[in-house]
């Protein structure tokens, strides 16, 4: 491990300097794993020539068979997409060889879920994986993936739903189960709009789902009128 900002050490400046020797040495260095966190601290990551002389020494040292790894931050804007931006000129991506970025978010109990997501530069074999970082700073892998951006996506929108699901709750509970009288219960006693109604019934609905959100009713015909009908479902909560 080298810290070059440790009191003794040499600086940044030697660090690299040492790493252009081994860059220049006839060695194998397929044994030899460099992990920088960050890249920032050793490059400006705006100047797109001192960002290219950096990458170009990387690369060199990967070409002699080293494994180089380089943390870095993201924009603090996402694209329309919704998907990180990384930070710094475009020979970031164009002269890395895999460019992964990390989605992340805290429960209420303070533990942090990380999830690798695949850029547009991926050339390796890639496969999502997750993480759980308690607060004690202990790290657990996750067995399964975690879609952390989805699971984050689906909690605002449950938010912003809520209301809406407190209603249609309490009218099922209140056996308005028949799809207009719930309709009508929801609508006109807690004054919720047509539209609301008609997003939140589906969003949540078992079957209907985009599959980003928990069901929390199911619907099924019934023969005598060709109605829906509701029942609520039973969770872990």
């Amino acid at each position: 491990m080298i810290t070059p900002h440790f009191s003794g050490a040499d600086g940044v400046d030697a660090w690299l300097s040492g790493l252009a020797r081994m860059a220049g040495e006839d060695a194998d260095l397929s044994a030899v794993v460099i992990i920088i966190d960050t890249i920032k601290k050793i490059a400006d990551m705006m100047n797109k020539t001192r960002m290219k002389q950096t990458m170009n020494l990387l690369r060199a040292l990967t070409a002699k068979g080293a494994t180089v790894v380089c943390a870095a931050h993201c924009n603090k804007h996402r694209d329309a997409a919704g998907k990180l931006i990384f930070e710094g000129v475009g020979d970031v991506e164009a002269d890395c060889d895999n460019l992964i970025y990390m989605e992340s978010a805290k429960d209420a109990h303070g533990v942090r879920t990380v999830s690798t997501e695949p850029s547009d530069k991926v050339r390796g074999v890639f496969a999502p994986r997750s993480w759980l970082i308690h607060p004690d700073r202990t790290v657990e892998a996750v067995e399964r993936y975690v879609d952390v951006k989805a699971t984050a996506e689906a909690s605002r929108q449950h938010e912003k739903d809520e209301t809406t699901i407190a209603a249609i709750q309490a009218g099922i509970l209140d056996d308005h189960h028949k799809r207009i009288e719930l309709f009508d219960y929801v609508t006109k006693k807690h004054a919720i709009s047509k539209r609301d109604f008609d997003s939140v019934i589906k969003r949540y609905c078992r079957g209907q789902t985009d599959g980003k959100t928990t069901p929390l009713w199911s619907s099924a015909k019934q023969f005598k009128d060709n109605a829906s009908y509701y029942s609520l479902v039973e969770t872990d909560a």
